[in-house]
């Protein structure tokens, strides 16, 4: 099945002439109309403003000196109105103050009112109604490509927590497969162990129980990094408290954890988006900051968490880190803007070469 998708040409603009001589009104009308325009008319500002509102596709051809309502004044009124309906001003004094004046105001074009000036009027139109065309197609063309980011930054969240489920899910398949059924086995080989008295055979499964109990570490290990514990078993305060710790012990920092001490109640997505921010950003810290001193602060404000990160390192440029076309580690930094962006939340950098970073975490907290 076809979409019928509609075009837009400079024909589709109503040439709206407001001028009080009703004579010339009819003359530039007729003179439109021979070059295919549509046209409409009216002699005074007030039905002017009435008939603008109603009629958005319109072009107007406006008379500067007008009584009671000077084309000044009648596009100063709509512009209050909020109703920014393109013009061409039209005057019989060729003063170059008033085209500034009304250029300002956002005049298309100028026209002098002298002799044979309704004959030019057709091209000056069509190039202004051209103008507004090209202007409205890119307009929807912005439009449908801010339609398409907000559905890709859409799919790139829904794809970092389709990746933390998995996560969790093997995470657990290995804690109730593969770590059990190696603890039972270590188990099992340490019965029969007792049981046996031939050296060869004791030494071969005291190695084969070294093996096992490696393995169960390294399987512990791994569950742990593919899905933190911490977050099911503590609050989230005690999560990230944990975490720092970790990192301190890990690589030698100096660290402080600061919080407000205020309730910051969190849905289970945004706790998870939160934790694995803050865990992004202390391995930045790692891998490029050469830090030694971190803080990591917690607050409530306006009902909003807000999670400060602080680190004494090297710094960088932060407008490049948080493009996705950057290099190095800008993806990351993209990802954590997203994801944030999803839930409701802000992420914001705040960095110098050579003076350290600040990373400013928002997001809403759930309603008591």
């Amino acid at each position: 099945m076809k979409t019928e998708v509609k075009t837009l040409n400079d024909m589709e603009y109503t040439i709206f002439v407001v001028d009080d001589e009703k004579s010339l009104v009819r003359l530039i009308r007729k003179t439109l109309e021979r070059s295919g325009f549509h046209t409409e008319g009216i002699s005074n500002g007030s039905d002017a403003i009435a008939y603008a509102g109603e009629h958005p596709d319109t072009l107007m051809l406006v008379d500067y000196a007008m009584p009671r309502m000077n084309g000044k004044q009648l596009i100063e009124k709509l512009i209050q109105k909020g109703c920014n309906v393109p013009f061409i001003i039209m005057t019989g004094h060729g003063d170059q103050g008033i085209a500034v004046e009304m250029m300002k105001l956002g005049a298309r074009d100028y026209i002098v009112k002298d002799t044979g000036f309704v004959n030019v009027l057709p091209q000056v139109i069509k190039k202004v109604t051209e103008e507004l065309v090209q202007e409205k197609k890119l307009a929807m063309a912005e439009t449908e490509l801010h339609k398409y980011q907000n559905k890709l930054k859409s799919l790139v969240t829904q794809l970092s927590l389709t990746e933390e489920f998995e996560r969790k899910r093997i995470a657990g398949a290995l804690h109730n497969n593969i770590a059990q059924f190696l603890a039972l086995t270590k188990i099992k080989l340490g019965l029969l162990e007792k049981k046996l008295h031939t050296d060869n055979l004791t030494k071969n499964i005291k190695e084969i129980r070294t093996y096992i109990e490696k393995s169960i570490q390294v399987t512990r290990s791994l569950i742990s990094e593919l899905n933190p514990p911490v977050l099911s078993n503590l609050s989230f305060k005690m999560s990230l408290e944990w975490l720092l710790t970790e990192f301190q012990k890990n690589h030698g920092w100096q660290v402080s954890f600061k919080n407000d001490d205020s309730p910051k109640q969190l849905n289970e997505s945004s706790k998870t988006i939160l934790f694995t921010a803050v865990r992004e950003l202390f391995f930045n810290i790692v891998k490029h900051a050469h830090a030694k001193n971190i803080t990591l602060s917690l607050n409530n404000i306006d009902g909003n968490i807000q999670i400060l990160v602080t680190d004494d390192g090297v710094g960088f440029d932060a407008s490049k880190k948080l493009s996705y076309s950057s290099q190095d580690n800008g993806f990351g930094l993209f990802n954590i803007s997203e994801k944030l962006d999803y839930i409701g939340g802000k992420f914001e950098i705040i960095s110098e070469h050579g003076k350290g970073t600040r990373a400013i975490l928002t997001a809403p907290l759930e309603k008591e």
